[in-house]
């Protein structure tokens, strides 16, 4: 059985991967958990999917602002940098969208 115990220093309020901080962006690519739709404005389906993961999470509701975006071959595949403001400070770490589990999504404190 192993103990598992934080570093003295490791949990401080600075750390930019668990904040808290009132704005977060984006160090993996964001990866959405929906398919925008062909015709769709990529930029607002990836705020749009944003905004629905922080609050599925039990986060509060963020402002969004996409970075960057990029797409593959007839709009699939996308991914994106972005910002995310919150009202008030949240605590990480913010692991968000499909590729959560493996890295992708990542939000360290802007």
């Amino acid at each position: 059985v192993l103990k598992l115990s934080p570093l003295p220093g490791a949990c401080s309020d600075g750390d930019p991967l668990i904040g808290p901080a009132r704005r977060w962006e984006s160090r993996t690519f964001y990866r959405p958990t929906r398919h925008a739709g062909r015709r769709k404005d990529h930029i607002a389906a990836i705020a749009h999917d944003l905004i629905g993961e922080c609050l599925r999470r039990g986060l509060l509701r963020p402002e969004v602002e996409v970075l960057e975006v990029k797409a593959g071959p007839r709009g699939g595949a996308m991914k994106a940098r972005a910002r995310l403001g919150f009202a008030v400070a949240v605590r990480g770490p913010l692991l968000l969208g499909r590729d959560s589990h493996m890295g992708g999504g990542l939000f360290v404190a802007a």
